[in-house]
């Protein structure tokens, strides 16, 4: 009875605080007037913007409350090199010991060889002298197969070792090769993973691969990675999981989160060890459906029973100004995120118990949300480029990001700002990537070792890149592909991956994932692992772009201003929904401001007078010379007239 009260009394005095812009809410019961965290239900974060932008929380009278968003960071694990490497081949074993030069905290070590197939027992130990030592992993299974599989990363618990060894076991096998070693180096869970357990999914068979499709009970959501459940007692597969997410537009876009070998293993002697984790790490856009590969080696049956999504949770944290009902609310795509200045840190929050989110009856999607402060005026004269956005209609209009000004402004886009006229226009960047296709300029390397290398160059540098592919023949292969750029004499990795071909895989085209270049060639390298080279054709790239949306008030002319990596965030915004614009403009001319003022094939009022007045001038030349011409062959006309006279008399 007093539940049913409480959520009575909730949703009347829901009725009275939340304007009819926000679709759903979630109600919080405030006890006291201290600082506070509430954890986001899904349900909410599946109605709100992908970065919850419209996100608000309005106390019980409507009036907004300020509040700091915790949502973890899309990760990728960053890959460092230690200090000195010593490899060591005894009577059987090999050692490798890493002096690794690093005060953060490590997660693994990556070995590094070009042997074929093999399959070690690999033991880790660290010492902070490097002379006493103590074990931190036994029995680590490092493995590679004439199909792809492989495994040479060796997990650690993760903290700080000054000095590492690792001790291959080469008593069963021919000792295989090493050439070195990488550190990997994750950052520290989150706090309060959740999991998503999925034993009823979808299955689609292939020749050589099974599909498992699961749903995630709401879209935008963090996941922190895949676990699979197997009967069998021994496996190792190649693992690839995608998202599937329908644009606004309404295409669907497919996205790869991650590829590993996952595996079950008995070392001789040793308890069992497994992976079964693929690493996500990153908020699921618009998508809520994923896609589990698993590729299957011929004549081999692999069966999943379970499988897991991890979660990981987003908090608001606010400091209510009374005891009382709350509302956390969202569904609002005219909203547009809010500049709070709050800091909590060093403060001790209360949990706040999370409800699940309800339907606003009062939700009217015609209504028209507040327009918000107009964006503050910035002394323009720091920007360095600009280009003119043709045409400058009046109304809404949007324009999606060209490489250009991707690769000029800063990579958050804080420093873009649209001029019309002589007054800054407000702008509100819409939440969807983009990915568009891009032909890079391909120069083969020189052949070195047992690899291929390509070195593909981009127009503009820091390009936003975050795939590359190529087409590789019909034939049976597995290779290790990397893809890398050079920050002056040392080599930045952007990203790796195995590509294999099976029997009965007909897909030609293959696609690295990489990180954002610094510069303008990124290099791609196949190892051919003691096989001929692959030839390799149809290279391409993708980079995200995003679309901006702003409203003009007359045709006058209008520039986007970029190029600024000190430039803050223009203050305020627009209330204008992205599917209110439907006219795309596009950016012409890039300008470049100099000592002398604005260059480049943009500028206007200088450089056209100019253009006129050398067409005069040529034009009038042109008529001289043709008027002198027509003289010259009149008087050799009248010439040979009087001669002709002559002979005839």
């Amino acid at each position: 009875m007093k539940f049913l009260f409480m959520a009575l009394l909730a949703a009347s005095a829901a009725q009275a605080a939340i304007p009819p812009q926000w679709r759903v809410y979630q109600p919080v019961q405030v006890k006291a007037a201290k600082p506070s965290r509430v954890k986001l239900s899904f349900a909410l974060q599946d109605s709100a913007a992908p970065d919850l932008s419209d996100l608000r929380i309005f106390d019980q009278a409507g009036a907004e409350q300020p509040y700091l968003l915790v949502i973890p960071q899309q990760q990728q694990p960053r890959r460092e090199r230690p200090s000195r490497t010593d490899i060591t081949a005894e009577r059987g074993r090999t050692l490798i010991t890493l002096e690794t030069g690093r005060t953060d905290a490590l997660s693994g070590v990556l070995l590094e060889t070009s042997a074929a197939e093999f399959l070690k027992s690999a033991d880790a130990a660290y010492s902070t002298d490097g002379s006493s030592w103590q074990r931190i992993a036994r029995a680590r299974p490092v493995f590679r197969t004439a199909d792809g599989r492989e495994n040479l990363l060796i997990d650690l618990p993760r903290g700080f070792y000054p000095h590492l060894q690792i001790t291959l076991d080469d008593s069963r096998s021919v000792p295989a090769e090493f050439s070195g070693a990488g550190l990997v180096l994750w950052e520290p869970e989150p706090p309060g993973i959740e999991t998503i357990p999925a034993t009823d999914f979808k299955i689609s068979l292939s020749r050589n691969r099974k599909d498992y499709q699961i749903t995630l009970p709401a879209a935008n959501l963090y996941a922190q990675d895949i676990v699979l459940f197997s009967r069998d007692r021994v496996f190792s597969r190649n693992v690839a999981v995608s998202a599937a997410a329908e644009e606004p537009d309404g295409r669907a876009r497919i996205t790869g989160l991650g590829t590993a070998t996952a595996y079950r293993m008995f070392i001789q002697g040793h308890p069992m060890v497994e992976r079964a984790a693929i690493p996500v790490r990153r908020r699921l856009t618009h998508a809520k459906t994923l896609t589990v590969s698993v590729t299957e080696p011929a004549g081999h049956s692999f069966t999943l029973s379970r499988i897991e999504t991890r979660i990981a949770p987003v908090y608001a944290e606010f400091l209510p100004p009374g005891p009382g009902m709350y509302f956390l609310c969202a569904g609002n795509p005219s909203a547009r995120k809010q500049g709070y200045q709050l800091d909590f840190s060093g403060a001790k929050l209360a949990a706040l118990p999370s409800r699940p989110a309800e339907q606003n009856p009062d939700y009217s999607p015609a209504a028209q949300a507040p327009r918000q402060p107009a964006a503050r005026r910035d002394d323009i004269s720091k920007w360095r480029h600009r280009a003119l956005l043709k045409p400058s209609a009046k109304g809404p209009q949007y324009l999606e990001l060209p490489p250009e000004i991707l690769s000029r402004a800063q990579p958050s886009l804080a420093d873009l700002r649209i001029v019309s006229g002589q007054a800054n226009t407000a702008y509100a960047v819409d939440d969807a990537e983009i990915s568009r296709k891009i032909i890079p300029r391909i120069f083969p390397q020189p052949p070195g070792g047992q690899s291929s290398a390509w070195k593909l160059v981009f127009s503009r540098p820091a390009l936003p890149l975050t795939e590359i592919s190529c087409a590789l023949p019909d034939e049976l292969f597995s290779h290790r592909a990397q893809a890398y750029e050079y920050d002056g004499a040392d080599r930045r990795m952007l990203g790796e991956a195995v590509w294999s071909r099976t029997p009965g895989q007909t897909e030609r085209r293959y696609i690295l994932a990489i990180r954002r270049p610094q510069t303008d060639a990124v290099w791609l390298e196949i190892d051919n692992g003691g096989q001929a080279a692959l030839p390799v054709s149809e290279f391409a790239a993708y980079y995200s772009t995003r679309r901006i949306h702003f409203a003009t008030a007359q045709a006058a002319e209008t520039y986007i201003y970029y190029g600024n990596p000190g430039a803050e965030p223009p203050g305020g915004g627009i209330a204008l929904s992205t599917e209110a614009a439907r006219t795309q403009v596009f950016a012409s001319g890039e300008e470049t401001r100099g000592p002398s003022g604005w260059s480049g094939a943009g500028s206007s009022a200088a450089p056209k007078t100019g253009k006129a007045v050398f067409w005069i001038v040529l034009v009038s030349a042109l008529a001289a010379l043709t008027a002198v011409q027509a003289v010259r062959v009149s008087a050799r006309r009248k010439r040979r007239h009087r001669a002709r006279s002559r002979k005839i008399i």
